[in-house]
């Protein structure tokens, strides 16, 4: 069996080309190590095999004749190899939103539970990898593997979760408020800004949008919650503060137990530290003005140490009123 023929069913898999993949496989009966060519690694596709590669691109017909593929009344096809990238054809099926060629994989007898070995986004199941390629999880994909069993981070965000932390970020209160009452999830984290709406509001001063999150009748935001993936891991006051939103840090202090009598936020930690990454294990106070080029606003700092932040007084940039 030539490495050529090996080649050409990785190509026409990743293309989509079901009669030619087809072809090769019926090819592949008359030798008796076909089961080399069905789960050929190729170093040119990161090494993946034609599963993988027909389950990354959403190529139902072609998954279909390559999980089916028999020898001898025995079926010889990996469905968990893993690519160089530590992914198996789940994973990638999940990544892109290919709802169908997840569900042929689920039946078919893919080990729907397995967990991405070494190298891009390690030990995360198909659940938190759904709609990571393209930045948004679809509800249908969720779907099929929840039906399945297959769990994972509930901060993984649809469509309508990432435009709630758009409209966030641009001001929008009015779409924010529209987008919870339709069922975004007010805690989902943007895959592709690691923010929840909550972080996004806080970093850009926008006091309304914080209102809006912050007063929502059902589910309430998690305020201690940090920063997924953006080389620093702060929360909604971390990043209020470093960016000298004053009045954003003053909303978010109401909400200690010091300040006022509400028992909805009595986890909200005012002298929570800032986890791994830039700037690590400083308070609010702490980080204040460090993401302005202008250093720490007076202002800002007199709410923080009205409200008794611990901490000390930043000495970054120069001060500024």
């Amino acid at each position: 069996m030539s490495l050529a023929i090996e080649e050409k069913l990785i190509y026409h898999s990743w293309l989509g080309n079901d009669k030619e993949v087809g072809r090769l496989l019926h090819e592949s009966l008359r030798n008796r190590d076909s089961n080399l060519l069905i789960n050929y690694k190729s170093e040119k596709y990161q090494g993946n095999t034609a599963v993988n590669c027909a389950a990354r691109n959403g190529h139902l017909k072609c998954l279909s004749q390559l999980c089916s593929y028999q020898q001898s009344n025995s079926r010889i096809v990996d469905l968990d190899s893993l690519n160089h990238q530590g992914l198996a054809a789940i994973h990638q099926a999940a990544l892109f939103n290919h709802t169908q060629c997840l569900q042929l994989l689920i039946v078919q007898g893919c080990d729907r539970h397995i967990r991405s070995g070494d190298g891009w986004q390690s030990g995360m199941t198909a659940f938190d990898l759904c709609g990571k390629g393209v930045g948004y999880a679809d509800s249908a994909s969720l779907a099929v593997l929840k039906s399945y069993g297959i769990n994972g981070s509930s901060t993984v965000s649809t469509y309508k979760d990432e435009q709630l932390i758009n409209f966030a970020l641009n001001g929008d209160h009015v779409e924010v408020g529209a987008l919870l009452a339709q069922g975004a999830n007010i805690n989902a984290i943007s895959m592709t800004r690691g923010t929840t709406a909550l972080h996004a509001a806080a970093r850009k001063g926008h006091v309304r949008v914080l209102q809006v999150l912050l007063n929502h009748h059902s589910v309430r935001p998690e305020v201690n919650m940090y920063t997924k993936g953006c080389g620093y891991c702060f929360t909604a006051l971390h990043l209020a503060a470093a960016n000298n939103r004053r009045d954003c840090v003053e909303l978010l202090l109401s909400l200690s137990s010091n300040n006022n009598n509400n028992d909805r936020y009595r986890d909200f930690d005012m002298n929570i530290k800032t986890g791994p990454g830039w700037n690590s294990n400083l308070t609010a106070l702490e980080v204040c003005g460090c993401m302005s080029s202008y250093g720490p606003s007076r202002t800002t700092l007199d709410v923080l140490r009205a409200s008794n932040v611990a901490g000390k007084i930043p000495t970054h940039g120069c001060m500024i009123s």
